[in-house]
């Protein structure tokens, strides 16, 4: 079942642009009245019967989040903020019920291997040896079963220490997922991975209307993917290949 909700992300993801460096982090308090942040700003500009709608600014970028409480889905909107070009948009259906599994709180073991998977798509797998090799996976583009970029690399003295942060911050991604869940359902944390890789995971969160924890935890979500992200290119760039 996890791989289908992973399918089912990766639709999301299609649609939104997929950097390689995530928005600063913004912070704000419960209740969404303007805050500024080195520059980044959000702000509720309307909260009726009919929808919430938050806008902010975050990184050059505006973002405008639409939470329809008519038909219970929320689009978040990225444009150019110069010419309010719409530079990507989704809509995650609140109605769409996905399974929810139960989660295992151990790393997968193998004969001779482990293997980390989570619904960010940054994983890996590691096999034992002399010298242990590593797969390493991040989030790609589009739909379907390899919806994951990765590459496979011999561990070194040079490359070990981003193999043990990026294994590290897997870790935490899984274990966070797991926290935010037990706030959210699987369909907003579809679209709070989709903010976190498009940007806009600010503006997500107030128009969503998620209490402080639930909030607290997405940017440490958000936090922990760029972590990953970060030392993926780091192994990268010190692969060596088998």
């Amino acid at each position: 079942m996890k791989e289908y909700v992973k399918k089912y992300i990766s639709i999301i993801l299609a649609v939104v642009l997929l950097i390689p460096l995530f928005p600063n982090t913004i912070v704000f308090a419960q209740g969404y009245s303007e805050h500024s942040i080195q520059q980044n700003y959000v702000r509720i500009i309307q909260d009726d019967d009919s929808k919430r709608v938050a806008e902010g600014i975050e990184n050059g970028f505006k973002f405008i989040a639409t939470l329809n409480k008519a038909n219970n889905t929320i689009e978040l909107v990225k444009e150019d903020i110069n010419n309010g070009a719409v530079l990507s948009s989704f809509t995650v259906d609140l109605n769409h019920q996905l399974s929810r599994e139960k989660f295992d709180n151990t790393i997968e073991m193998r004969s001779g291997s482990i293997n980390q998977n989570t619904f960010s798509n940054y994983e890996y797998t590691k096999w034992y040896g002399s010298p242990n090799k590593w797969e390493l996976r991040r989030p790609r583009e589009g739909f379907g079963f390899n919806n994951t970029y990765y590459f496979r690399t011999k561990q070194t003295s040079s490359n070990e220490k981003y193999l043990t942060n990026f294994y590290n911050a897997v870790e935490d991604i899984n274990q966070l997922e797991k926290d935010y869940l037990t706030f959210v359902s699987l369909e907003t944390l579809t679209g709070t991975l989709g903010a976190i890789f498009s940007g806009g995971l600010g503006t997500f969160l107030a128009a969503a209307g998620l209490g402080a924890e639930a909030t607290r935890i997405a940017f440490k979500i958000q936090s922990a993917c760029r972590k990953a992200e970060d030392n993926y290119w780091e192994v990268f760039n010190k692969r060596v290949s088998y």
